[in-house]
């Protein structure tokens, strides 16, 4: 399984220190608020990898997706103290695996994906644990050769329907930077799948408030 997570929170480790170092002083609740600010962010995520069956031609064919990890952007609109939007984009790469009878492919494979959510923070003050979920899409890019992508009937490219949810806390570290620390399930299903994929994991955000 791949590990790339590791290497990018490493690298997520040292961002939030350097907005830690940019903004040594912390937030005084009595004379800061999130309410009717735009916010940009930076995200890792790890997701664990999952399994689905489908049926092809008449032939069960199980897809197994390898663990992976994504790097994101976004951008949010916080309604109030409590609530928020957020719009995010992400990308990664994984190993997917079909198995076909006694025949297996393993390809790299690109992936990439779009998340809007509505976060509801359960307290107002600059630290507070929160909820989030909503819908999206996921994409994955199969690279095969021409003789593997007939075996699996052309569907090299696959765009599907998302939707997650996730629990984590949020902290305000100064009047503009915050960090988020969240764990999430993404559940989507690929092309002709007769399972629903679930792909879930922690994620860290660094972002700026303005």
């Amino acid at each position: 399984m791949k590990q790339f997570y590791v290497i990018n929170f490493i690298g997520m480790f040292f961002l939030t220190q350097w907005l830690l170092i940019l903004a040594p002083f912390p937030v005084e609740a009595q004379m800061w608020t999130r309410a009717g600010r735009w916010e940009i962010f930076l995200f890792g995520q790890e997701m664990a990898g999952d399994e689905a069956r489908e049926t092809i031609r008449g032939v069960n064919v199980n897809t197994i997706v390898d663990d992976f990890a994504v790097f994101g952007l976004g951008v949010g609109y916080n309604i109030d103290d409590y609530f928020g939007i957020k719009l995010d984009l992400f990308g990664g790469t994984t190993d997917l695996e079909i198995e076909r009878g006694l025949v297996t492919y393993k390809e790299d494979t690109d992936v990439s994906g779009m998340d809007l959510n509505f976060d509801v923070n359960f307290f107002k003050g600059p630290f507070t644990p929160f909820v989030t979920g909503g819908i999206g899409f996921i994409s994955f890019y199969e690279d095969f050769d021409d003789d593997d992508t007939y075996y699996y009937d052309g569907y090299d490219y696959s765009t599907s329907f998302s939707y997650n949810a996730g629990v984590g806390l949020r902290w305000e570290v100064t009047d503009h930077f915050f960090l988020k620390t969240l764990y999430r399930s993404i559940w989507s299903e690929l092309e002709d799948t007769d399972e629903t994929f679930q792909f879930d994991g922690f994620s860290m955000f660094a972002g700026y408030l303005f």
